[in-house]
């Protein structure tokens, strides 16, 4: 039950958050040229 609780909290919001803060402190997977042609977490790649 508990669990379950936590759980509940866990919408797309929060979810959303608690990964951008990650993707805020991960390094970049992807070159300079990648980057100068607008690659980023956001762009889907």
């Amino acid at each position: 039950m508990v669990l379950q609780a936590i759980c509940d909290r866990l919408g797309p919001g929060v979810i959303n958050v608690f990964l951008q803060r990650w993707f805020a402190r991960l390094p970049l997977p992807f070159t300079n040229t990648d980057r100068d042609a607008g690659a980023d977490w956001s762009s889907g790649l």
